[in-house]
């Protein structure tokens, strides 16, 4: 038997010419799990993912909690009004703004973490998880460009990039296509939670430039990951196959 026999063999995948050779069939050898189980991976059961039927889980109630935030946030925003002229000191209700929204981008993190934990699957949560996310960036983005004199042309392509993906993550729905979030759209989110927080600070001194910074790292990933959106939509949005055009 050759090594790579061995090694399928060993994975529960039979190679090819196994048979061929008169030996046993490798599948043969997978482990059965209990009741209640998935399809085995070798070597381990994997617990099956427990479907929610209308009523909210932990990690529904995490992402709830995130669009309530919004409105506390940009209150807060609000009370602390447009920066002034350095040297400004940070006042309470901006440090409140601060909290608020460490607070709700910590939920995103949270509810995807028990979601895995406890394989939980909801339709709220494939739903509203990430229009929460965009209802919460889109909201920062606002109130930054009113109060804090974030650059426009960002805030303007940051809000067309997430617009333009909601309606092609729905506009492939509806074909019954799936486009789950990739790294890049993970990494983009990760970029911008951090520009938020910091463009909350007064714009004076070497926090400028760390504000500069942050914007243009996020637009550009932003981008980037819109455009791997993009680079999908003919599969994504194909006529679904039918009786008529399988012929």
């Amino acid at each position: 038997m050759t090594l790579l026999a061995l090694r399928g063999n060993f994975y529960g995948i039979p190679h090819p010419g196994i048979h061929d050779r008169g030996m046993p069939d490798a599948t043969s050898r997978a482990p059965k799990c209990h009741q209640g189980y998935r399809a085995p991976r070798w070597p381990f059961c994997s617990r099956p993912r427990r479907v929610s039927s209308g009523v909210m889980n932990v990690a529904d109630w995490l992402t709830f909690s995130r669009i309530l935030l919004v409105p506390p946030f940009v209150y807060a925003v609000y009370l602390a009004g447009p920066v002034r002229q350095p040297p400004a000191q940070m006042s309470g209700a901006t440090w409140a703004a601060v909290g608020i929204f460490a607070v709700a981008s910590l939920t995103d993190t949270l509810d995807g973490y028990v979601a895995r934990r406890r394989n939980l699957v909801s339709g709220f949560g494939q739903y509203w998880d990430p229009l929460a996310d965009k209802i919460l960036v889109g909201a920062a983005m606002a109130a930054l460009i009113v109060f804090r004199a974030f650059p426009l042309w960002a805030g303007i392509l940051i809000v067309l990039r997430e617009v333009l993906v909601s309606l092609l993550r729905s506009a492939a729905s509806k074909r019954g296509r799936s486009m789950p979030a990739g790294i890049p759209g993970k990494v983009k989110t990760t970029a911008q939670i951090p520009m938020i927080l910091v463009w909350l600070f007064p714009r004076q001194g070497s926090v400028a430039l760390v504000q500069d910074a942050a914007v243009y790292l996020a637009v550009f990933l932003t981008l980037y990951s819109g455009l791997r959106y993009l680079a999908r939509s003919s599969d994504l949005l194909a006529p679904v196959a039918g009786p008529d055009t399988a012929k």
